[in-house]
């Protein structure tokens, strides 16, 4: 009894547990033998202890400091459920409109180009902090200098990487998994546009302007949505691809447009951030 009780203890730090399942394991606990039972006066001494342990730091508290992280985190909420819509909604759309057999080919597709995805994500780690360290000593032509070979050999891994993806995907998939070779390379394409999106992320995070964040992940995952409505009953998981990619696409022109024209001072070359969109896209297209 107490290794059941304790193996739903431990299931409830790796997944979701009913509240329910947590009330029965409280059941078989507050029922063990030899369990000591807290007595009423116990119950109170441990409640006056929380009560005075909070007293403490009540007057510590300071509502400016709440209002702040309010108002700097609140729309990063929002923005983490547009985030949600953007990546699913795709696949759900596809299970409604199409077969769960095409759903489960765009899945398989989808999880090569998340490698693009964890590689950025992994980068732009190591990449940020000495960007807000350059900013914040506002060394503009350093950060511009570094992030243009940054963002050069990214691409240049990129263009290698769906070169490469057909290969990859027949050597380790089964047969009919195939048809996802012509679409990992269009959801690569959009982490690709992703890859460059958190460079004015980065810099609205900077200025703390997260509201922009959030409208810009709002605006996006409605054109999303709109796009795989279309699209996928007439071209399936395919279309969903082209709808992901146009949607990162806008995503970027949205925060590049609000870090340039609306906050300002950005301090990223636009044509040359144009000249290598269209480089790697004629090199996708020629390996595509």
């Amino acid at each position: 009894q107490v290794n059941a009780a304790f193996a739903k203890f431990d299931t409830a730090n790796t997944g979701f547990i009913p509240l329910q399942e947590f009330g029965k394991m409280a059941d078989q606990l507050g029922k063990m033998p030899n369990t000591p039972q807290p007595t009423e006066e116990q119950k109170k001494g441990m409640l006056d202890s929380l009560y005075n342990e909070l007293q403490k730091y009540k007057n510590k508290f300071n509502k400016e400091y709440l209002k702040y992280a309010i108002k700097l985190c609140m729309p990063l909420i929002f923005h983490a459920f547009a985030t949600i819509i953007l990546n699913k909604c795709d696949q759900l759309m596809i299970l409604k409109f199409k077969t769960s057999t095409e759903t489960g080919i765009y899945s398989y597709g989808s999880n090569f180009s998340h490698i693009i995805y964890v590689l950025y994500t992994a980068c732009n780690q190591a990449y940020l902090p000495w960007y807000y360290k350059k900013l914040n000593e506002n060394c503009i032509d350093e950060i511009n200098k570094t992030t243009k070979s940054y963002i050069k050999l990214f691409s240049y891994v990129f263009i290698m990487f769906i070169a490469s993806l057909p290969t990859i995907i027949k050597i380790i998939s089964p047969e009919t998994y195939y048809q996802s070779i012509y679409i990992a390379p269009i959801l690569s394409l959009a982490f690709y546009f992703s890859f460059l999106y958190t460079f004015p992320v980065n810099y609205e995070f900077f200025k703390k302007k997260t509201k922009y964040i959030a409208l810009g992940t709002a605006f996006s995952a409605i054109i999303n949505a709109m796009l795989n409505y279309f699209l996928i009953p007439h071209f399936g998981g395919i279309g969903a691809s082209i709808a992901t990619a146009i949607s990162y696409f806008m995503l970027l022109c949205a925060h590049i447009f609000v870090a340039k024209k609306v906050i300002k001072n950005y301090e990223i070359d636009i044509w040359f951030l144009l000249k290598i969109i269209c480089f790697t896209l004629i090199m996708w297209s020629i390996s595509y």
